[in-house]
Parts: structure tokens; sequence; C-alpha cells
């Protein structure tokens, strides 16, 4: 008779940061790095160069993107509604970051499909909070099991 024996294998959690912000992208990895999750932390500092971070097929889809909204060149919003339109980001969890304390941007970021909004400056308590939401999802569902015969 063969047994089975199912391994589980974690994989760790990608993070891509559209931020143009030094001290902002300073706070979020401080947040990451105090976890004891294994991450890839990738910071981006325009909508261009997160376009050419996602198209290149070698980078990985980010399971977790913080995206700010106001930056030189285009909006984060539009980068927004432009990857939830794209099958291979359907899983990918969407956190804006901003200092507009307009509802309309609020709003439209909630309308092309943002799964949380947060006002800078940013509280580290928030980001803690998002990133242990996200932390749980992907890292206690097993990616990917394996059997093998024994």
């Amino acid at each position: 008779m063969t047994k089975i024996n199912a391994e589980v294998h974690k994989k760790s959690l990608n993070i891509l940061i559209v931020e143009d912000e030094d001290a902002d992208i300073a706070l979020v990895r401080r947040v990451i790095n105090k976890s004891n999750t294994p991450t890839n932390f990738f910071p981006v500092r325009t909508v261009a160069e997160a376009r050419k971070f996602l198209e290149n097929n070698s980078n990985p889809v980010p399971d977790l993107i913080f995206l700010d909204i106001n930056m030189p060149g285009e909006r984060g919003t539009v980068l927004l509604e432009e990857l939830k339109t794209i099958k291979k980001f359907k899983n990918t969890t969407f956190v804006m970051l901003t200092s507009s304390e307009l509802e309309d941007d609020k709003f439209e970021s909630f309308q092309w499909g943002a799964d949380c909004y947060m006002n800078k400056p940013i509280d580290l308590g928030q980001i803690q909070s998002v990133f242990n939401d996200v932390n749980k999802l992907w890292m206690e569902v097993p990616e990917v099991v394996s059997y093998k015969n024994s």
C-alpha cells in the first residue's frame, strides 16, 4: 500500500509599494520588517515604474500593493483601475495611501476596487493591522500542496 504524505509549501509575501515619499516607504518597510513573515519588498516611485515592474514576467505578482494616489506623473487610481481589469491581479490586495482628504479620491479608489484607504500621515498601527490581515490571508492558506509516495 502506498502512503501519501502531504507537504505544505508556504511562500513569501510579495509586496509592491508605489510611493514617491522616502519617509512613507521607510515606514511601511519598518512595519513589515517587524513581522516574522517572509516578504519580498519592491518599492517604486511612480505609476510608470510600477507598470514596468508589473509587466516584467520575471517579477512576482504582488500579493499586496500599497499605492499612493498623488504622485508625479499619473495618479495611483489610474493604475488601480488598470490592474483590477487584469486577471492575474484578481487576488492582489490594494491599499491606497494618500494625503488627500477629498471624498472624491476615496470614492474613486473604492469604485475602482481598492480594498483599503489610508490617509497620511501614516499610522503605524493601521498599517500593522492591514498587514496582519493580509498576512493571515496569504500565509495561513497553503499555496501549494504536493504529495510524495513513501
